[in-house]
């Protein structure tokens, strides 16, 4: 039985597959779903490490990766390239008051827009030193309509945020 947690090769090698397959399954077919350390390697669960050498077992006896998912049997994660673009509206929000809170808004909106959890996290560490009351404006209202007007990047978001 693996342990816990296991990186890419391990993983790999329990479920009998090549790394290469598993980044070609990704790319390819958005499965399996690794999560990432915070060195940023990928990093797979005992029971996705079970399931790989499952599909594993299924596909060297004639099925096909494309088909499992089809039929339900894998969930399917939606790849970066393939999900909508990134929309924010902030037209109905109002404008922070200060040079400084502005410049706030604008290193958090180029964040998201991008896809730059860096900026994100800048322009929230940056709203530490804002007035309290200019906070809300530029930052947390953004973020709320990032969440609301992109459900598909909402944990993205999430995740940029908690870094």
């Amino acid at each position: 039985m693996p342990p816990e947690v296991l990186n890419l090769a391990p993983t790999a090698g329990f479920a009998g597959v090549t790394p290469g397959a598993l980044r070609q399954w990704l790319s390819r077919h958005g499965w399996p779903h690794p999560t990432r350390d915070r060195h940023g390697r990928w990093t797979f669960t005992e029971r996705q490490a079970i399931e790989i050498r499952d599909v594993a077992q299924r596909l060297a006896a004639g099925a096909c990766l494309r088909d499992l998912i089809e039929d339900g049997h894998l969930r399917q994660a939606p790849h970066p390239r393939h999900r909508p673009p990134f929309h924010l509206d902030l037209v109905n929000l109002p404008d922070p008051p200060g040079r400084e809170a502005q410049q706030v808004r604008r290193t958090l909106v180029l964040g998201l827009l991008h896809q730059h959890p860096g900026r994100v996290r800048q322009a929230i560490a940056q709203c530490a030193c804002l007035h309290p009351r200019d906070r809300g404006l530029a930052v947390l209202l953004v973020l709320d309509a990032a969440r609301r007007q992109n459900p598909a990047y909402a944990a993205w978001i999430d995740q940029a945020v908690e870094d």
